[in-house]
């Protein structure tokens, strides 16, 4: 008898704890009711946190668990190249992510290597530094972070140091010369400034400011710029030939700066209204000319489209007047950057005065035939590639 009360009250026991744990699965959702503040469950790969509502208690919205990307880095030569490979992310196929790639050395600054739509990326360090870590980010096309608990992953992998290091037992003198770290360079800035002339060709310059590394090793900076700008020959339609387009300059170009206490420097001799692509990179260590290092050919970018040509400022040193029968535009001056001076007049035969009645295109005199009569008369300049510039003001002139 008394056995099979205890049995009775086990069974009874058992039917009670299941319907527990069964109902308390079955609340774990969006506004199911909930317990105690703050208690948090985790179902279905979402993170569920107790809230007050009211006076009601309730299971929020949840956050989702997002799986912590793993990468690998290997060296790929020397030890200065390691491939980097990311897996385990979420969002596989979602085209907008984006992964950042930075590297630091000897306990540096980290150095955004660069920002891709894909899992693997060769770093380039080219150097000698015997401490090497790496970081890997995944965000998603709104700059989120799609990673968690942490938003960054990095680890440290001891890279072997190339010959040329200094071995314990080995003196100075028998040391060859080091490789010099090419480390991109963050925190630029820029901004266009005013078009000039180069002779008669309009030209622009564009001022880059960037914060200063601290960093005792640095020797000074490379610079390297493309013009980006694109076209296409003509099609040869007897031989329905048409070429791929390709760049107007192919050339790449490479700034050295030797001192490493400039934080700025201006670009110039860059074509007007034109796309260009710079490369920023810090030198650190090493022995040797900088013009002699190679620039990585991978790393963060900056674009930019430099502005058009300015517009030419009104004529000076001109005067206005007339003789019997002829208006009569003097300049004391050539027109500056190859340009010249068109002439407009109103009234008579020039009607309205919408057309240059005549150009002055160096220092002298210009005479435009005019019957007696009162003409308006104005006069600008004409850049070499046509821009017209600021008109100076109308003066009055009676031709006898």
């Amino acid at each position: 008898m008394k056995i099979s009360r205890l049995f009775s009250i086990l069974v009874v026991a058992v039917i009670f704890s299941n319907g527990a744990v069964s109902e308390a699965a079955v609340q774990v959702k969006a506004g199911a009711k909930c317990s105690k503040v703050g208690q948090i469950s985790l179902v279905a790969k979402k993170k569920f946190t107790c809230v007050k509502n009211g006076k009601n208690l309730v299971w929020d919205k949840g956050i989702a668990i997002l799986a912590q990307p793993i990468f690998t880095a290997n060296p790929a030569v020397n030890n200065y190249e390691w491939d980097v490979t990311v897996t385990n992310y979420q969002g596989r196929n979602d085209p907008t992510l984006e992964f950042s790639y930075s590297f630091a050395v000897n306990g540096g600054m980290w150095n955004l290597f660069s920002k891709s739509r894909y899992p693997k990326e060769k770093i380039v360090i080219n150097q000698s530094f015997n401490l090497l870590e790496i970081k890997v980010a995944v965000e998603d096309s709104n700059n989120q972070y799609v990673t968690s608990p942490q938003f960054q992953r990095q680890f440290r992998v001891t890279v072997v140091p190339p010959q040329g290091t200094v071995p314990n037992n080995s003196s100075i003198n028998e040391v060859s010369p080091l490789p010099a770290a090419v480390v991109n360079l963050q925190g630029v800035q820029w901004r266009n400034e005013p078009s000039y002339y180069i002779g008669s060709t309009p030209a622009s310059r564009v001022l880059f400011r960037w914060p200063k590394p601290l960093d005792n090793n640095l020797r000074g900076y490379l610079i390297k710029y493309e013009n980006t700008a694109m076209f296409s020959p003509p099609c040869d339609l007897s031989k329905a030939l048409c070429e791929a387009p390709r760049r107007v300059d192919s050339k790449v170009y490479k700034k050295v700066i030797n001192d490493p206490s400039v934080d700025f420097v201006i670009i110039d001799g860059l074509s007007v209204d034109t796309n260009y692509e710079f490369s920023f990179y810090l030198v650190l260590g090493g022995q040797g000319s900088l013009d002699s290092i190679e620039i990585p050919k991978s790393g963060f970018k900056i674009y930019l489209n430099t502005p058009t040509e300015g517009v030419p400022a009104a004529p000076e040193a001109i005067v206005i007047s007339s003789i019997v029968g002829n208006i009569k535009i003097s300049s004391s001056a050539n027109p500056p950057n190859g340009s010249k001076i068109a002439v407009y007049v109103s009234g008579g035969k020039f009607g309205s005065g919408s057309a240059p009645a005549g150009y002055l295109e160096k220092a002298g005199e210009l005479l435009i035939p005019a019957s007696p009569g009162l003409y308006i008369v104005s006069t600008l300049q004409v850049s070499p590639s046509g821009v017209n510039g600021t008109p100076s003001g109308s003066v009055q002139v009676t031709v006898k």
